[in-house]
């Protein structure tokens, strides 16, 4: 079995990096050509790769390494010094040459070389592009290095660059931070520079079977592609977020079982320990308003608008513009990426946090002791309630999250919705308010306000959005209506709720729906009507729908029989008999005697 490191995939072989290796081919062929035009040419187009940790940057510049490699191997006046990935002798631009010296003798040393002055060290790395091509440098962390090499290396390595032709950079960072953006500064604008998009579902599945193969686990890279198994990637992809480290880590509990749930539990709150400590050394280097602008995301769980963020904050819109453009800038936010684009309002950015696991950093400090919310979405989104109704942990710390997961299934709307939506079995839990806050949300996105659709919660809105993935998102949400309209039928039962108003509200919503082109949203108009005994209006929609489906229609003949039981229910037997004895004759004449 084949173990994938979470942490230094520069460790790995390279059939196993090559193996679990989604999504990103694009990307290191463009690099590739990079390095191939360098050995050609006095072409010089430097890469900077931007993402957060467990993003996939050391992935991405160990395949290169190995492929530059097999480009040497095969005649390409080219050399590659691969750094160390974290910097810490690097400490001014001397240390750094030598660091690249040392990568060219793969036998030597840094330390053989940290005694020569820079102009030496300088002077023997042109002396080895010379003979042997420019060296392509794989370098990590390249933020930690310009901030210590300081102003003065950082104007002598970009004249080495630029003037020599020295070297060829394929840098990583996780943040563009004033060395890279500040415009007086001598890398500003230096580089080609790519941010590592967050892993789609489909991605974060594609790498999750690959995974599984790698540690010989066909069977369960075979179920990764059915329906049931893309449910549960979907449920839980907004706590993992995009990033493959984190889907890595998730991997580890694929084949974790219900009757393995203490594993599975340990296994999560170790990993997220593992990651808070990097969440609040880098939360520690914020400015203060930053921080604030993060928080506030944090506790939100859906996008927020720059307006929005100042009246939350007490902060000039003006001045908080300026923090969450840093803040996007250096990879701590981003654009909301939603099928819904197109149907938002262009004068206005949501911004998410980039890494949803950010959250672990205010949740650990926040529970004092109770269980991290994390953990219990985790155990919702993946099992079935009934699979957690059945078990019991083996200690009564699990039995604490095992008891919270099972009483937010029985009595919380949101993960019942979230994953009714998502096509998994879900625990009936009283929803009517919930479902009307998103068929309200979904009117209001047809008619061009995105707002109360980016406020549902993250799980809802994931959930919504996988359905709204069509060509025709206007008439996928007309058809999540009456979905939604449908579940709220169910469970308002056959008769009048006690509180009139109820229904009258969502007769409002029906007429909305029925505005629309299709005979849906009449149906379900025709359904809130006669619910609330509302005959005369019933007959008048049951007559346009007829006219619409035509007479032999079976919806048509189906809302018919509806409308006769409800007045029968309603205690006018009379007018049920005609009903049910007109709506007989009509299908005697359609249908025939013998099919009736």
């Amino acid at each position: 079995m084949s173990m994938v490191s979470r942490f230094t995939p520069s460790l790995q072989r390279r059939e196993l990096l090559e193996q679990v290796f989604v999504a990103r081919d694009d990307l290191l062929d463009r690099i590739l050509d990079r390095v191939v035009d360098a050995a050609a040419s006095v072409s010089r187009n430097h890469t900077l790769l931007v993402g957060p940790r467990g993003s996939g940057k050391t992935h991405l510049l160990a395949l290169a390494y190995y492929r530059i490699c097999d480009l040497i191997d095969n005649g390409a006046k080219v050399q590659v010094a691969w750094l160390p990935e974290d910097p810490w002798g690097i400490v001014s631009y001397r240390h750094l040459l030598a660091e690249i010296r040392a990568r060219l003798e793969p036998d030597q040393g840094a330390d053989q070389f940290r005694h020569l002055d820079a102009e030496s060290l300088e002077a023997q790395i042109r002396g080895a592009v010379d003979r042997y091509g420019p060296v392509v440098v794989l370098v990590e962390n390249l933020d930690r290095i310009l901030e210590q090499i300081g102003e003065i290396g950082q104007q002598r390595l970009r004249h080495l660059l630029q003037a020599h032709l020295a070297l060829l950079l394929v840098a990583t960072t996780t943040t563009v931070d004033r060395n890279l953006s500040d415009p007086a500064r001598p890398f500003y604008g230096f580089f080609t520079t790519t941010k590592l998009a967050p892993f789609t579902v489909e991605q974060a599945q594609q790498m999750l079977q690959a995974l599984a193969r790698a540690r010989g686990e066909d069977d369960l890279a075979n179920e990764l592609t059915t329906p049931r198994m893309r449910a549960r990637v979907e449920a839980i992809a907004h706590l993992a977020g995009g990033q493959p480290r984190m889907w890595a880590v998730v991997s580890e509990g694929l084949d974790l079982e219900i009757h393995q749930l203490d594993r599975l539990v340990d296994l999560l709150l170790t990993r997220f320990d593992d990651l808070t400590p990097y969440y609040q050394e880098r939360l520690a280097r914020l400015a203060p308003q930053q921080r604030l602008v993060i928080i506030e995301l944090a506790g939100a769980d859906h996008p927020l608008h720059v307006a929005e963020l100042a009246r939350r904050l007490g902060i000039d819109q003006r001045s908080l513009g300026k923090t969450v453009t840093e803040l996007n800038d250096a990879g701590w936010i981003a654009p909301v990426r939603t099928p819904i684009t197109d149907m938002m309002d262009r004068r206005r950015t949501y911004y998410e946090l980039s890494e949803p696991l950010l959250r672990i950093a205010f949740q650990i400090k926040d529970t004092r002791g109770e269980p991290l919310p994390m953990v219990i979405d985790f155990l919702k989104g993946w099992f079935d309630p009934n699979q957690l109704t059945q078990h019991r942990g083996s200690s009564p710390d699990q039995d604490v999250y095992l008891a919270q997961a099972v009483d937010s299934l029985q009595t919380d709307p949101l993960p019942h919705v979230s994953r009714w939506l998502s096509g998994l079995a879900a625990q009936r839990v009283p929803a009517l308010g919930l479902l009307a806050t998103i068929d309200d949300a979904l009117h209001a996105l047809n008619e061009g306000d995105a707002d109360a659709f980016l406020a549902l919660p993250v799980s809802l809105r994931t959930a919504l959005e996988t359905q709204l993935q069509a060509s025709d998102v206007t008439a996928t949400t007309s058809s999540l209506r009456a979905h939604i309209h449908t579940a709220a039928l169910e469970e308002v039962g056959d008769t009048p709720t006690e509180e009139p108003s109820v229904d009258q509200e969502w007769i409002a919503r029906a007429e909305t729906l029925a505005a629309l082109p299709g005979h849906t949203g009449l149906e379900r108009l025709l359904g809130w009507l006669i619910h609330s005994w509302s005959f005369p209006e019933a007959k008048a929609v049951l007559y346009a729908l007829t006219e619409t489906l035509g007479p032999g229609h079976p919806v048509a003949f189906t809302a018919r029989s509806n409308l006769a039981h409800a007045t029968g229910q309603a205690g006018d037997p009379a007018a049920a008999v005609a009903g049910f004895e007109g709506l007989l004759h009509d299908a005697e004449r359609v249908f025939g005697r013998d099919d009736c």
